[in-house]
């Protein structure tokens, strides 16, 4: 069995030179790193977002939570990656929810400092990662689900090639209600189509 662990660890940190930015595997972050960017994140995201409880914004939370994000990547669980900008953290891309066997999915989620949305960010780092996550990681489909208002996530998902497969009501707590979700996928092969 390949250990795409090992994969993962000898491909990143990846520049996106025309941007100014790298793409570099969350899990070889400081803590105060995934701290100081969830406060940055808190209050714009606030209506996209599960409501965290109050230890979330603690350091002690995410000494712990990086550990477990980094028996999750070696146990082929999740993959979780930071863009950054001159050193500091500016987006997060995660792979989580994998799955292997006859499935081979995982899903998709996405976020960036509102002084950066709207300029290409996700869409350049997904344009990396997704290739990356299909054909070295192996899965088959990458799922992603977005609240229908959510326009710019739409616009982003529909960028990558993933295609509506349906609507869920009621399909996760978010800002404290129950929130219907669009639900897309892309497979490896309309990713091989779209390149």
């Amino acid at each position: 069995m390949k250990n795409y662990y090992e994969i993962l660890c000898n491909s990143f940190p990846k520049d996106l030179v025309h941007l100014g930015l790298t793409i570099e595997l969350a899990i070889n972050q400081r803590p105060q790193d995934f701290l100081d960017y969830m406060n940055a994140t808190k209050e714009p995201h606030a209506r996209w977002s599960p409501t965290p409880s109050d230890e979330f914004y603690t350091l002690d939370y995410w000494i712990k939570t990086l550990e477990v994000f980094k028996e999750k990547a070696k146990n082929d669980q999740e993959y979780r990656f930071f863009i950054k900008h001159k050193e500091k953290v500016i987006g997060s891309v995660n792979f989580t929810q994998c799955f292997r066997g006859v499935f081979q999915n995982c899903n998709l989620g996405y976020s960036v400092l509102p002084d950066y949305e709207g300029k290409g960010v996700i869409s350049k780092s997904l344009n990396t990662l997704i290739p990356f996550i299909m054909k070295e990681l192996e899965f088959h489909r990458i799922a992603a689900g977005y609240i229908p208002e959510n326009l710019g996530s739409a616009r982003v998902l529909e960028k990558q090639g993933f295609h509506i497969i349906g609507t869920s009501p009621n399909y996760l707590k978010i800002n404290n209600k129950w929130q219907d979700h669009v639900l897309t996928a892309l497979t490896c092969e309309q990713l091989d189509s779209n390149l």
